[in-house]
């Protein structure tokens, strides 16, 4: 009777009444008492939520089928105060979702290519979308700040228990750098943000830039702590418009892809900004197959695992392949 009637209760004296209850009139009679004083725990299982990948962009068109039962939360967070609610803070269904009459105008139809993308190469993918992008009454896209990018790192790192957050991609930069070997902006607090992550067993996804710079990549990229995302052709090759640092750049994923927008119309999305989404839905699927694994053993397992890629001056990088790092995690046949 003590297991039956112990884990009801949240104190001695309830206790002892259900044992009591349970000894003098039966278990079921009890439980029903239980019931009745609303003391027993919800019957409802728990749940085992997937791993969920946070998309930070422009926006998003959240009425395309396509992310039906893969969007399971939206997030607005911007420097202005044009998130639906008047605010610069909202969260909730719609709250990422750009108006129709702006979203194939101005850029901002890229976040939806970039989730589409993403779900593209994991088809099964569960994603959180968070806006950063505002627009004022004539459609024009607002400019965004470092600390709006920091603000919605701090939201996924304050939720990533309760939506199972286990990565996060941002195909935005810029490539206004210093010169010289230490050229990344120092941004302490920005770095701070991206460790406290990775120390969570989240990885931050940024793309190395499209100005064709063999030596320098965007910022937030070139940030040691980010996981800095290249381009490659169909032939495996580094492309031309790839920027690259052999040091600081992680990965290189394809770059040019068939991929729809807005109302699913028809689009070619070119550049390492696409890489970037691929590369943090194939750690997603990673993460789905190996759970229990952490960063620093997904994290080497594809940097050991694809296969030197080149680009046409012979500078190299490291491919990121699902199936090759899978396959160091399988156990070897007798």
């Amino acid at each position: 009777m003590q297991f039956f009637c112990s884990p009801l209760y949240p104190s001695p004296l309830l206790a002892r009444i259900g044992l009591q209850l349970s000894a003098k009139t039966g278990r079921g009679l009890a439980l029903l008492v239980c019931l009745l004083v609303g003391l027993l725990p919800s019957a409802t299982a728990e749940v085992a939520v997937a791993p969920r990948l946070v998309i930070i962009d422009t926006g998003i068109d959240s009425s395309m089928p396509l992310f039906t039962n893969h969007l399971v939360h939206e997030v607005c967070i911007m420097d202005w105060y044009t998130c639906p609610n008047g605010t610069n803070f909202q969260e909730g269904p719609g709250t990422a979702t750009v108006p129709s009459s702006i979203i194939n105008f101005n850029g901002f139809d890229h976040g939806t290519q970039m989730a589409a993308i993403a779900m593209n190469e994991n088809p099964s993918l569960e994603f959180i979308f968070i806006r950063i992008h505002g627009n004022n009454r004539n459609g024009a896209r607002l400019n965004v700040s470092e600390n709006t990018v920091m603000n919605a790192l701090d939201w996924a790192k304050l939720n990533a228990k309760k939506y199972n957050i286990k990565a996060i991609s941002m195909s935005q930069g810029h490539h206004i750098l210093k010169n010289g070997s230490k050229y990344c902006p120092s941004t302490p607090t920005f770095e701070k943000k991206i460790l406290d992550l990775k120390y969570l067993d989240i990885p931050v996804f940024f793309p190395t830039g499209n100005a064709g710079d063999k030596n320098r990549i965007d910022f937030p990229a070139c940030i040691v702590s980010a996981v800095a995302v290249g381009a490659l052709n169909e032939k495996d090759q580094i492309t031309s418009y790839s920027n690259m640092d052999r040091t600081l750049t992680d990965f290189y994923v394809l770059g040019d892809i068939a991929t729809v927008g807005p109302a699913g119309a028809y689009r070619f999305a070119s550049g390492t900004s696409v890489s970037t989404q691929i590369a943090a839905a194939k750690w997603i699927a990673m993460v789905s197959a190996y759970p229990t694994k952490t960063y620093g053993e997904i994290y080497l397992a594809f940097r050991t695992s694809g296969a030197i890629v080149f680009d046409k001056s012979y500078k190299y990088g490291r491919k990121m392949e699902l199936d090759k790092a899978i396959a160091l995690f399988e156990p070897l046949s007798p």
